[in-house]
């Protein structure tokens, strides 16, 4: 996973904090680890707000769908943003 030229992030599914991400992710974002380990979901998703996360991924929650998918932007660190497919698992 760590070479794929995706990026892949595993998120804690109740706190929506960043529990990992591979090397393409911190490339492409412009933060390490570390870094990226002190922020949530919502940071990065800056026009996605808590309870449309949750709404989106409810049907993962509830078992009735085994991936999610939308189109938002994500911010990386020097502040630009640019569009992506989320696709949740």
């Amino acid at each position: 996973l760590d070479q794929s030229s995706n990026d892949i992030y595993m998120i804690h599914g109740e706190t929506g904090h960043i529990l990992q991400a591979n090397r393409g992710a911190q490339r492409n974002l412009g933060f390490d680890m570390d870094t990226l380990a002190e922020q949530t979901v919502y940071e990065l998703l800056p026009l996605t707000s808590e309870e449309a996360l949750a709404a989106i991924v409810r049907p993962l929650r509830d078992g009735t769908q085994d991936l999610v998918s939308f189109e938002t932007d994500i911010r990386r660190a020097d502040g630009s943003r640019f569009p992506a497919e989320v696709r949740v698992h």
